[in-house]
């Protein structure tokens, strides 16, 4: 059978070689370009004798099954995100129900390929922490866990202002910043008490708004250099009251204002 279509294939004018296996055997090539099995004495006169051997199984390429099992693990996951994304179109709901995790830290991108925000483990390990950038890919906003709170805080595209916020335990605050570890305005509740702060251009505190020990407020107002001049509160009695500095000549205390009366009529 095999000496058959060989002999075809000469006849058409085609010398094929067969690649190498096991099996080979001796052939002999006449003028009538028949191919004729070969004796152990050689051809005879006038013929070429030709090893052939039959082909065997095609060894397959490392590297080009490396590649196949590569593509077929792509194939398998964007059919599987194919799928999903067609679910969560068809029915949104179903986002909140699949119970499906993702391990940090990743990030979110648009389709031009910009980063909106990335999440990430806080450097303490205390919580998460979620980056969000503006357009120009710098981050503008943090929100992080800590161990027994939160923070949040935010910036302009320069840097400054700059807000935080957030809540350890008892303690909560909100501060307004124009440069590094320095803030022109803040807001605490420290032990169940409620403080509010002022600086001027110089970081010196120069209004200050509390609880006072009668439980109720108290303002008191500093200069330039920080120096209280000016109390206002409310007395254990009830009556409002305020009181400048420095004293005058001859008083312990001054107390000064439209009215000759600054103290109210308290017993």
């Amino acid at each position: 059978m095999i000496t058959r279509i060989l002999a075809v294939t000469l006849i058409g004018g085609a010398a094929a070689v067969v690649a190498q296996g096991s099996g080979a055997f001796p052939v002999c090539v006449g003028a009538d370009k028949v191919l004729r099995q070969g004796g152990a004495g050689g051809c005879p006169a006038g013929s070429s004798g030709v090893a052939l051997a039959i082909a065997g199984p095609e060894k397959p390429d490392p590297e080009i099954q490396t590649l196949k099992a590569e593509l077929n693990d792509l194939k398998q996951k964007l059919n599987f995100l194919s799928a999903k994304v067609d679910a969560l179109s068809k029915n949104p709901d179903n986002s909140k129900s699949t119970g499906q995790a993702i391990v940090e830290p990743f990030e979110v991108i648009d389709k031009a390929g910009k980063t909106l925000f990335k999440v990430l483990k806080s450097p303490d390990h205390q919580g998460g922490v979620i980056q969000v950038m503006n357009s120009t890919g710098k981050p503008v906003v943090w929100i992080s866990g800590a161990a027994n709170g939160g923070f949040l805080k935010t910036q302009s595209s320069g840097g400054f202002p700059e807000v935080a916020l957030g809540s350890v335990g008892s303690y909560g605050g909100v501060v307004i910043r124009d440069t590094p570890d320095q803030f022109r305005a803040s807001m605490f509740l420290e032990g169940g008490k409620p403080y509010l702060s002022l600086r001027n251009d110089n970081h010196t505190a120069v209004a200050t708004l509390r609880q006072g020990p009668s439980g109720g407020g108290m303002l008191e107002l500093g200069d330039a250099a920080g120096n209280g001049q000016v109390r206002l509160g409310i007395t254990p009695g009830g009556c409002g009251r305020v009181e400048t500095y420095p004293e005058r000549p001859g008083n312990t205390r001054a107390i000064t204002g439209l009215s000759s009366v600054i103290v109210g009529n308290c017993p």
